[in-house]
């Protein structure tokens, strides 16, 4: 009840047109969730660059480890 009464308040201290001018909860959180998906495609491009340039490294390690000492095996 209290709420109530506290909502109404509130509702005759703001100007309608106030409230049709402020922007909808659903295009605010929409707009939101484009954010959140681009930063997920972003941080999944990043993965995998990281993830392509570890393998890169490794096999140019690899090579030279195999280059250098063809008889001994290489760490692991």
């Amino acid at each position: 009840m209290v709420a109530a009464a506290y909502a109404k308040d509130l509702l005759c201290r703001i100007a309608p047109n106030r409230v049709e001018a402020e922007k909808k909860i659903g295009d605010i959180l929409s707009g939101l969730q484009e954010v959140a998906e681009e930063h997920r495609d972003i941080a999944t491009e990043q993965l995998q660059a990281q993830e392509d340039l570890a393998k890169e490294r490794l096999s140019k390690e690899e090579q030279k480890c195999h280059h250098v000492n063809e008889s001994m095996a290489c760490p692991p």
